[in-house]
């Protein structure tokens, strides 16, 4: 089955662009069809970074039209996994159109998947609270809150690992994954140059390849995991 694939949090700086890079990097290592939605408009870096790779879209979703242009990409790729990199601020009209996903992913027979980042705020967990009342209930739905280890290793997030939020979703069977940080200078690199983490071989030392291969094995392992299940 190909997934329907939303790397969200509502937020900017939060690790959207990030996070829909490491999906990107384990499907494609796969060998699975990729397809790449963008969905922020303010700073397109995912469209930019993806759309010399792979079959690269940049939808609206502010507007009905890009949640309509949306469901026609996941429609015209059926063979294809459909992975969307939300804009920040992009709640209310989630929320709004939660019904319209709901029926594109029974209808095209497509599981719906959410990676939903976290920084060390509280109001990431507001939101979080939002998304998961918003998608509670819909059928074949798989969720993952991930805390961002760019922000500091997982006792920052010690206001949402002590939640009774944490306890409800994960009883209801999401998970919980503490994604941490690369290396800051190989972090740089790749996103000064735009480039994939597969292809940032081709631009990074040996040495700083040690670094980006060590992370991506536990991402893929995680990943692997989760997208099994």
């Amino acid at each position: 089955m190909n997934d329907l694939i939303f790397c969200t949090g509502f937020k900017g700086g939060i690790g959207k662009s990030f996070m829909t890079a490491a999906v990107v990097d384990y499907l494609s290592s796969q060998n699975d069809n990729i397809v790449v939605v963008d969905t922020d408009s303010t700073i397109p870096d995912v469209f930019k970074t993806f759309k010399e790779t792979y079959k690269t879209y940049a939808c609206d979703l502010d507007l009905d039209e890009g949640w309509s242009s949306l469901f026609s990409i996941c429609e015209e790729h059926k063979d294809s996994h459909v992975i969307v990199n939300s804009a920040a601020g992009a709640d209310k009209t989630f929320i709004q159109n939660i019904k319209h996903i709901e029926l594109a992913s029974e209808i095209l027979e497509r599981r719906l998947i959410s990676f939903f980042m976290l920084n060390d705020e509280k109001d990431s967990l507001n939101q979080l609270d939002k998304y998961y009342e918003a998608t509670y209930g819909i059928a074949n739905h798989r969720m993952a809150v991930v805390k961002n280890g760019y922000f500091g290793a997982d006792a920052v997030f010690d206001v949402y690992n002590t939640s009774n939020l944490k306890a409800k979703i994960e009883q209801g069977g999401c998970v919980s994954y503490y994604l941490a940080a690369l290396a800051p200078h190989v972090r740089q690199k790749i996103k000064l140059e735009r480039k994939s983490f597969a292809d940032a071989a081709n631009i990074l030392s040996f040495g700083d390849r040690i670094f980006l291969d060590a992370w991506r094995k536990k991402v893929h392992a995680f990943l692997g995991g989760f997208f099994d299940a």
